[in-house]
This record gives C-alpha cells, sequence and structure tokens, in this order.
C-alpha cells in the first residue's frame, strides 16, 4: 500500500501509470497529473477521469487527510491550509515527482490554489474545481501575482509579491 509519510500521519495514494513509451516524454517520462479531492470523498472521485488521461499522462490520486485509507487525525489535530498543502507536496515526492499538473476539487481546489502559491515553479498547470479562494491571504497581490513570505515554509505573514510566470498551452 504506497503511503506518503508525513510528520503528521500517512497518506494514503495510488499511481497509475499505463502510458506507452513512445508517447512519454522521452528520458523525463510521461508528464504527471495530481488529483486532489474534497472533505469526505476519496481518490476514487476520479475513477471516470482515469479512461480519458491513462494513455497520456501518469496518474496520482490520493486520500486526503482524514479521508479514506488516509490518517485519520483525533479530535485535537490543528487543520490548516498550509497542511494541505504539504500534503500535495509529500504525495508528490513519495510518488517521484517533481513537476507536475494539479486537479484540485473542492477543498481540494483551494488547497491546489495554495500549492500554486508556495513552490509555483512545481507545478505546469492547475484546474480547480468548486474550490473557494482565501481572500484575507491573496487578496494583497495583484492578479499573476503571489505572496511570498518570511519563512521558507510559507506559513507566514505575506511580505511581498512576485510575479508568476505562465505559459499558455
Amino acid at each position: 500500500m504506497p503511503l506518503a509519510s508525513t510528520p503528521s500521519g500517512n497518506l494514503y495514494y495510488e499511481i497509475v501509470d499505463h502510458v506507452a513509451p513512445w508517447v512519454a516524454d522521452g528520458e523525463a517520462g510521461p508528464e504527471t497529473i495530481v488529483f486532489h479531492h474534497g472533505i469526505g470523498g476519496s481518490f476514487g472521485l476520479w475513477a471516470r477521469w482515469i479512461p480519458q488521461l491513462v494513455d497520456r499522462y501518469r496518474l496520482v490520486m490520493f486520500d486526503m487527510r482524514g479521508c479514506g485509507r488516509s490518517h485519520i487525525p483525533d479530535d485535537t489535530f490543528a487543520w490548516s491550509l498550509d497542511q494541505m498543502t504539504r500534503d500535495v507536496f509529500a504525495v508528490a515526492d513519495a510518488a517521484g515527482v517533481e513537476r507536475f499538473h494539479l486537479v484540485g476539487e473542492s477543498i481540494g481546489g483551494t488547497a491546489a490554489l495554495a500549492a500554486v502559491l508556495a513552490q509555483s515553479a512545481r507545478i505546469a498547470t492547475l484546474t480547480v474545481s468548486n474550490g473557494a479562494h482565501s481572500a484575507p491571504r491573496w487578496a494583497v497581490c495583484r492578479p499573476g501575482a503571489r505572496p511570498s513570505t518570511s519563512r521558507e515554509s510559507n506559513t507566514g505573514p505575506i511580505s511581498s509579491c512576485t510575479t508568476v510566470s505562465t505559459t499558455a498551452h
């Protein structure tokens, strides 16, 4: 059972990789999509997406903390958007993925938005379905910018904005 290890408990994930070698991007291998579901769901939410993507992308789907086969914290756990953001990268790291497309639904979409702000260089594209934004945290930046913080973990107060470069596909 593949698990991404974090200080706050393990996260269950699965990889579906059926991309033919001649379709993959040379030595880099196929592009990867990481999927993050919402509260009360499981990675099974993405099951109907698999047939449409499996021949072109390596797919990484995980059960978010507190759901499915991932660690279920006790009642004293301090839930935070920063923790959910770290979880996205913990799963990507465990799956051996440096740069990836990120798809998030509901709170998974909100965590995906935060992930782009935290480590934009690692996210190739972002797709959010039904996700909310955290206006107090992000409203200080103009469109196309992201906050940089006083701490490496991007959990500190916003001290400035920096431009995020994007590429049209």
